[in-house]
Parts: structure tokens; C-alpha cells; sequence
């Protein structure tokens, strides 16, 4: 059953979203320089199918009551969950939308839109930005770190 409202989203800048992703090597890279997990670049984990998903984590969390790992045990299959700031993603370029979706929690979606003008190294230099950006907040990757990490 679906968790749905009828709750048109604002956009604030203050937002936060959160975002899925796998937990495997295809999706997930350990940064050395950060000390922390981040999206593989290029990789699975930050495809944009014209755009990038997100979900409203302030939308589940405050009308819906529900953690990012409640969140994350939702879709199987895709149990690690990553948080931004609408404003951190907004300085990189990107245009933020709330677009509702039939999923579970559908209601909190919002989509992150790309200049269509980026070239192929432009996109992955932003997918990068981004990936810095992003910091896991369900605290659940089991990955072995590389050697000497």
C-alpha cells in the first residue's frame, strides 16, 4: 500500500533530500581523501533518466514519521540511503521539482534537472560534484574498504 498525500511540495533551499542506492562496487566507492563512502563516478548510482531522483527526506520524515532507514528498507534491493541540500545541489546548476510519482512515498519525489548544454565531461564532472555532495546517512554500508583505507 502506498503512503501517499496530497501535499503540493515547496522547494525550499533549506530542503533536504534523500536519495536510493545500491549496495555494491558498481554503485558505491570509498574516497580515500574524504574517508567516507560516496556514489561511484562514473557508476550506477547517480544516472540521470532524464532526470535524478530524489525524495523530500524533511516530507517523510516530518508528515509521514519515517527514518531514512525505515526509507531505505523500502524499495529491496537498495538499502543504503544518501542525503543533500536542494541548496548545495541548486549551486551546482541543477533545477529541483516536486514531481509525484505513483512509487511509495511517491508523494515526496522531486526531480533534479541538468542543463540539456553539458557536454559528456561536463556531466561527469557535475555526477562528481554531486557525489561529494551526497553524504550516507543510514549508516548500514558493509563493504570491505580497499587496503589501507
Amino acid at each position: 500500500m502506498a503512503l501517499t498525500c496530497d501535499t503540493k511540495l515547496e522547494i525550499l533551499e533549506s530542503g533536504r533530500v534523500w536519495r536510493y542506492a545500491r549496495h555494491d562496487l558498481d554503485t558505491l566507492l570509498w574516497s580515500a581523501e574524504q574517508q567516507r563512502w560516496i556514489f561511484k563516478v562514473p557508476g550506477n548510482g547517480l544516472q540521470f533518466d532524464p532526470d535524478l531522483s530524489t525524495y523530500s527526506a524533511d516530507h517523510i520524515e516530518e508528515v509521514h514519521e519515517k527514518s531514512a532507514l525505515e526509507f531505505a528498507n523500502i524499495t529491496p534491493g537498495r538499502p543504503i540511503v544518501f542525503e543533500g541540500t536542494i541548496s548545495e545541489l541548486s549551486q551546482l546548476g541543477l533545477t529541483a521539482e516536486h514531481t509525484p510519482d505513483d512509487s511509495e512515498l511517491g508523494c515526496a519525489h522531486v526531480s533534479f534537472h541538468r542543463g540539456s548544454e553539458l557536454n559528456k565531461l561536463q556531466r561527469r564532472v557535475l555526477n562528481i560534484d554531486i557525489a561529494l555532495l551526497m553524504h550516507e546517512v543510514t549508516d548500514t554500508i558493509t563493504l570491505a574498504r580497499p587496503d589501507g583505507a
